[in-house]
C-alpha cells in the first residue's frame, strides 16, 4: 500500500507539472524559423575537440533573445544544440 501511495504522489506532481508547461509555444519557438534574423557568432571559448566550436545567438527586432545554438566540431562528428526562448519563464 506504501509503494501505491508512493506512486501515486509521485505521478499527480508529475501531472501538475505538465499542465503547466506550455509544450505548444516551446515547440513553436523550436521549430521557428531563424532565416530572417542574423546571427551574433562567437568562437566557443574552451576547446573541448581540436576543431573547435560556436555560439550563435539570434535576437528578436527588439533585442529580446530568441535562440541560442551551440555547434561543436568534434572528432566524433558534429553535435548542434538548441535553445528557444517562449518568455523569460519559458525556455
Amino acid at each position: 500500500m506504501k509503494i501505491i501511495s508512493i506512486f501515486l504522489i509521485i505521478l499527480l506532481s508529475a501531472a501538475t507539472a505538465r499542465a503547466e508547461c506550455p509544450l505548444d509555444r516551446i515547440s513553436e519557438a523550436l521549430a521557428a524559423p531563424l532565416g530572417h534574423m542574423k546571427p551574433l557568432e562567437r568562437r566557443a571559448s574552451t576547446r573541448q575537440s581540436t576543431e573547435g566550436g560556436e555560439w550563435q545567438i539570434y535576437r528578436e527586432p527588439d533585442g529580446r533573445l530568441h535562440t541560442i545554438f551551440r555547434k561543436d566540431y568534434g572528432e566524433g562528428g558534429r553535435t548542434q544544440r538548441r535553445l528557444s526562448v517562449v518568455d523569460k519563464n519559458t525556455y
